[in-house]
């Protein structure tokens, strides 16, 4: 499938030997974040921000300004450079020895103990960008005077060691024009430029040799691809500013989209990263540097301190408070057979939305990958398909409105009924009230693996709440105190609380309250010991977190709907946040999965159910 490797040594124009892939020792392998982090916003002063170069923990930085600034972390001014010509520097980059190196209208300098020297004078030629090389060279795009070619000329010191201008077919690689063509080498020594006027990432290995153009990843872009800054890490990956879509794009070495930055970006165009990987964003128009964390920085760790972190696992059987009425004990997680692997996508995708008819739209139940029970605020539940066409309609036996649907394994709908304190089943056509309550008002309800069913409720006096597990009619299990005593669940009447089961048989309740200290995902184990509470990812949040509709997936996923933000929380079975889905998401409310794990959505206000992709598929 992808052939070997074997060492390479290429000989450049003047005969000199250049490095293999292979000379490059292996850095750590550091997993990209599902979420970048800004972790600091430096205020550079000018009026327009460029370009910035990494120095150590520091940050040379060009503007619109015959001066240039080496900054900290906290925007504090520590050396300021003036071009001797008095011109606005084209770019900077620095080298292996620290020096900075800027490009002039004609010419690159080098600062070294503060003093300027000029290195290269060109003629017939004016510099556009510049970056040094693991080998200590330069590389600079260039276009000529007339702006008719484009080209990259690779310098040791000031002697001409190599020029890449055209492929194997004659024809240039690079556009004509006289805008900034920014220049990064690889790990693999492979050279990139990003091609502001043709669009596209131009990739070349060290000969010269084109790899692969990349011109953008296809989805929800605002404006057609617009690359700026251009810069590379120590996992080969290839980052560059998009600048009219507000956002970075992560290319592995051979050009494959892994992901996008977007951090509330403005206009970001000069981009570099220092040695431990952060990446360092100059927004033009802000004229502010802002310092992101992409990638994951793994920790060893010894089997005591996993041991202390995580705990172990062993085999559990767990009865239940009416053990003696029950067969079987509860199956423990190691009975449910691992599904595959399936990774997150880095880029969730819309690929259906569906108008359900209604004027708002509170919940949303799978009955199989086709077909998809809805309800709203009447006595009337629907049955649609995916293009949004009525299957069937159920009018519920009391009149009143229900609060919420399931779906049993064996596909019967499944309804909660607060006005006369009932749970109802909808088998062949008919009707059957399968559970009355007495003092308690019923909310939301689920249908477990074992086809029980799970349904939070309220008491009368809307003072307590708690969880109750069913099988048929029968109480099995009560949810509602923690191992001190206290409520696990906030009361009140009018907030949701929609349940779920996961896969290792964790129960899962969004409490949704107007207290935001109250609203948080509870998940107590399948005895009904708490695990943890999710109060919300505290990252670019506009309002605080109150979550509403909760599912699960056949990855243990625990999705949670957060329709103050416009978004979808994804966490892993043991609370850990792992990243958003937005998908232009207006008031998310309900959720639900098919057996595909493909996501559907209940917009409340616009009443529009959503269908998402969020996992690869299986080949």
């Amino acid at each position: 499938m992808f052939g070997s490797l074997s060492p390479l040594s290429i000989n450049t124009e003047d005969g000199d030997t250049m490095k293999s892939a292979e000379a490059v020792s292996s850095p750590p392998v550091k997993p990209l974040l599902h979420e970048p982090r800004i972790t600091a916003t430096i205020n550079t002063g000018y009026k327009y921000l460029i370009s910035v170069s990494c120095l150590s923990e520091k940050v040379w930085t060009s503007g619109y300004s015959k001066i240039m600034k080496l900054l900290n972390l906290q925007g504090k001014l520590l050396t300021p450079i003036q071009t001797e010509s008095g011109n606005q520097p084209w770019d900077i980059a620095v080298t292996r020895e620290g020096d900075l190196v800027f490009a002039d209208y004609k010419s690159i300098n080098l600062v070294k103990n503060k003093q300027t020297q000029t290195v290269i004078t060109l003629q017939g030629w004016k510099p556009l960008s510049v970056c040094s090389t693991s080998s200590d060279d330069l590389l600079v795009t260039m276009t000529n005077d007339n702006r008719k070619q484009s080209k990259v000329v690779r310098y040791s010191g000031s002697t001409e060691k190599q020029t890449i201008q055209f492929d194997d077919q004659g024809r240039p690689l690079y556009s004509s024009d006289g805008n900034t063509k920014y220049i990064n080498e690889n790990r693999n020594l492979d050279i990139c430029v990003a091609d502001w006027t043709a669009k596209a990432v131009v990739v070349v290995d060290k000969s010269g040799k084109l790899r692969f153009r990349y011109t953008g990843y296809p989805s929800n872009t605002k404006e057609s691809f617009d690359p700026r800054g251009i810069t590379t890490d120590s996992q080969s990956h290839i980052l560059t500013a998009d600048w009219y879509n507000d956002r970075i794009h992560i290319l592995d070495q051979d050009g494959q989209f892994l992901r996008y930055i977007h951090c509330d970006l403005e206009r970001p165009l000069g981009l570099c990263v220092d040695i431990r990987d952060n990446l360092f964003v100059a927004e033009l128009n802000t004229a502010k540097t802002k310092v992101h964390c992409a990638t994951f920085t793994p920790r060893k760790l010894k089997k005591d301190q996993l041991n202390d972190i995580f705990g172990s696992l062993s085999s559990l059987s767990i009865k239940t408070e009416h053990a003696e009425n029950i067969t079987p004990t509860m199956k423990s997680a190691e009975a449910v057979s691992s599904p595959p692997v399936k990774s997150l996508l880095d880029e969730p995708r819309l690929t259906a939305t569906i108008d359900t008819g209604y004027t708002d739209l509170y919940s949303v139940r799978c009955l199989n990958e086709e077909e998809i029970w809805t309800c709203w605020g009447n006595e009337i539940v629907k049955l649609i398909n995916l293009k949004g066409n009525l299957l069937t309609s159920m009018q519920t036996k009391s009149g009143n409105a229900p609060w919420d649907i399931a779906v049993t394994r064996d596909g019967d709908l499944v309804y909660t009924d607060p006005g006369d304190k009932s749970i109802n089943l909808l088998k062949n056509n008919q009707i059957h009230t399968v559970i009355k309550l007495q003092g308690w008002i019923p909310r939301n309800v689920c249908s477990t693996s074992s086809d029980d069913l799970l349904v939070t409720m309220i008491s009368d006096d809307e003072t307590q709440c708690k969880v109750v597990r069913y099988s048929g009619s029968t109480e099995k299990q009560t949810i509602q105190f923690d191992d001190q005593g206290c409520p696990l669940y906030s009361s009140g009447y009018h907030f949701t609380k929609y349940i779920s089961e996961n896969r290792n048989l964790d129960i899962c309740v969004a409490e949704y309250m107007a207290d935001c200290e109250a609203s948080a995902v509870v998940v107590v184990n399948q005895s009904g010991k708490l695990r943890f509470r999710y109060t919300g990812h505290p990252f670019n949040t506009m309002e605080s977190f109150r979550p509403v509709g909760i599912t699960t997936d056949s990855q243990s996923h625990i999705m949670t709907t957060d329709p103050d933000n416009h978004r979808i929380h994804i966490l892993d079975q043991d609370g850990q946040f792992l990243r958003y889905i937005h998908c232009h998401l207006e008031r998310p409310w309900s959720l639900c999965v098919d057996n595909r794990d493909n996501l559907f959505v209940a917009e409340r206000d616009t009443a529009k159910m959503k269908k998402i992709q969020y996992l690869e598929t299986q080949r």
